[in-house]
């Protein structure tokens, strides 16, 4: 279905999705294929206590997730079902700091303070490209409102880790190889999104 001739060919669309909140601009190469450029971003921090039997611990971190993206949606026989591919720049990043809050007894006679215990800085990152691939309902430019929905997978590869410790804390940063071992079989993030389109 080609773009109305009263309208521009060009729509801003917004989406709530697992990426965080979404705009993008969707333009018309043809009858049946729609090239889009949106970005989604949604920062958080977290806080945790961490109670242990030997030393009481907090962890203090922020989550950065989204990036960039551009986008191609082909309309198979210009119907509002849609697949897409495309990639994804991805600034997503954990950084942890992981402090003890009160001593360590080592012993019945020897402790450790919080100071000599000392901290650990964790970061945890993905690659700068992700490839994604998903399918979805709504077109962009069958009108001047629509909605969309869709759903699909990012491909993020395996994240890196990095620890930087202080104090007595400091050689687990050797466990850096161990947690990026372990998280090589997540290497896809799910995509869910919906919102609305408008055609200038």
């Amino acid at each position: 279905m080609s773009p109305p001739s009263s309208r521009s060919g060009v729509a801003l669309s917004v989406q709530a999705s697992t990426l965080g909140p979404s705009v993008g601009l969707h333009f018309g190469l043809s009858e049946t294929v729609r090239l889009r450029a949106h970005g989604a971003y949604l920062p958080y921090s977290f806080a945790r206590d961490i109670n242990q039997d030997d030393v009481d611990a907090r962890v203090d971190g922020d989550v950065a997730l989204g990036g960039p993206e551009v986008r191609l949606d082909w309309h198979p026989a210009g119907s509002s079902f849609h697949l897409s591919g495309g990639a994804l720049y991805n600034i997503t990043e954990v950084d942890a700091l992981i402090f003890p809050t009160s001593d360590y007894q080592f012993s019945d006679t020897k402790s450790f303070s919080p100071e000599e215990i000392g901290e650990m800085n964790a970061t945890m990152s993905y690659p700068s490209i992700s490839p994604y691939a998903g399918l979805g309902f709504g077109d962009a430019l069958s009108g001047s409102w629509s909605f969309m929905v869709e759903l699909g997978a990012y491909y993020v590869g395996s994240p890196e880790f990095t620890f930087k410790g202080e104090g007595l804390i400091e050689p687990t940063e050797r466990n850096e190889a161990v947690l990026e071992q372990g998280f090589e079989s997540f290497q896809f993030f799910p995509r869910f999104a919906f919102g609305l389109s408008y055609q200038f």
